[in-house]
């Protein structure tokens, strides 16, 4: 008899054990979904948080030269904007985003 209650006693601290597993899972499913997906989110305004910084450090750099600089404007703001320039004895050779690239980073490393 003694034998029977200790297996009655195991075999409902087994299948407690089970269901109390179940249910906190199921529980907590839809926490940790929220968790996953807010960690996804965080990461995504990091990067955005990130290429707004790159971005005004580029135009720190570019209004920094500006005001070396102030002719500056007349060389680039036709490549910037995309204005043919108007020289009847020059040819104006046409820039690459590869170069333009190039000469980006160029410029960043010369400011710091």
């Amino acid at each position: 008899m003694r034998s029977q209650y200790i297996l009655r006693t195991f075999l409902f601290v087994v299948f407690f054990s089970v269901g109390a597993a179940a249910l906190s899972s199921s529980i907590l499913c839809g926490d940790l979904l929220q968790y996953y997906h807010n960690k996804q989110l965080l990461k995504a305004a990091e990067d955005s948080l990130n290429r707004l910084e790159s971005l005004n450090t580029d135009y720190d750099v570019l209004l920094q030269q500006l005001q070396k600089d102030p002719n500056l404007i007349k060389r680039i703001a036709p490549a910037t904007l995309g204005i043919e320039q108007e020289g009847e004895d020059t040819i104006y050779p046409k820039v690459t985003p590869e170069q333009l690239d190039a000469a980006r980073k160029a410029l960043t490393e010369d400011s710091r």
